[in-house]
């Protein structure tokens, strides 16, 4: 391996581990009897055994930190099934993108790119959520919670969905259902597409062709109907504080998702890069 390789590598995972150091802090918060400072305080550890690292110095055991944290991730959420499902597909995707042929670097460049597309995004759907919490009896907070869903949804799937669909394809998954693990409550059926997707793609092409409603009221009613044009037999309707509340839902899960895929990717680059015996 390649000094060069080494440190870029390196200095990868220490960044990573810094918006995994905070996530484990904001899960504390939220769950303080479930372990999670734990999880922080070796996290911690780890990265500052490679802040000055000259050669690959990592153990597997202590690679497995991150395993740990993952664990706790999905046995302390109400989505333990499919972030599970969800898990082992990721799992199968990182051997897929590091294949030990030391290109591994090369072939997550696009992954990582983007990260800053997705933490462009989670910072603008974040704005939006504080402006409905503070006036969330309008139809401001109602179209607001409407676009967060459609863009957060729009730029995971772009950006993650391929990876999932290929990799139960490659690896043979046949027992895993992308479309259903990706839904909130159970996959639609596509008439155009002839497929099935997530419902909350239906919601969000609902969205984005304005098959929808907002319904003024003492309460206000979001209504999703999309039963013409040969698209869609799909009808949904929120009132205004089931809406919210399944943005919320949403927005946890997908990144909840998201830092699972990351953190995966991540301990396979650190097993090829960063482990004791890898340097040659």
């Amino acid at each position: 391996m390649l000094q060069e390789e080494f440190e870029k590598a390196r200095l990868s995972v220490i960044n990573h581990l810094e918006m995994t150091i905070n996530l484990a802090e904001a899960l504390y918060r939220s769950y303080q009897d479930k372990g999670y400072l734990q999880d922080k305080n070796r996290i911690i550890g780890l990265q500052n055994k490679l802040k000055g690292a000259t050669k690959p110095c990592l153990t597997l055991e202590e690679i497995d930190i991150l395993t740990d944290f993952k664990k706790r991730i999905i046995t302390t959420t109400a989505y333990v099934e499919k972030l599970e499902q969800y898990h082992r597909i990721i799992f199968k995707l990182g051997s897929l993108v590091f294949p030990n042929d030391n290109n591994g670097i090369l072939q997550a460049q696009w992954l990582l790119e983007n990260v800053e597309r997705l933490q462009t995004t989670n910072e603008m759907v974040d704005k939006i959520e504080k402006e409905i919490e503070s006036n969330p009896k309008s139809i401001l907070a109602i179209t607001g919670a409407l676009i967060a869903l459609a863009i957060k949804k729009e730029t995971y799937e772009y950006i993650l969905k391929r990876y999932l669909d290929d990799t139960v394809k490659k690896q043979n998954l046949l027992d895993l259902d992308v479309e259903n693990i990706l839904s909130m409550e159970s996959k639609v059926w596509n008439e155009k597409s002839k497929r099935f997707v997530p419902d909350i793609t239906a919601i969000k092409d609902c969205i984005s062709h304005g098959h929808f409603r907002i319904v003024e009221g003492e309460n206000y009613r979001v209504i999703f109907h999309w039963v013409k044009d040969g698209e869609y037999n799909f009808h949904r309707e929120f009132t205004e504080d089931e809406l919210f509340r399944f943005l919320k839902e949403f927005l946890d899960i997908e990144d909840l998702r998201f830092r699972i895929f990351l953190i995966t990717l991540y301990q396979f680059m650190m097993k090829e890069y960063l482990l004791k015996s890898s340097l040659t």
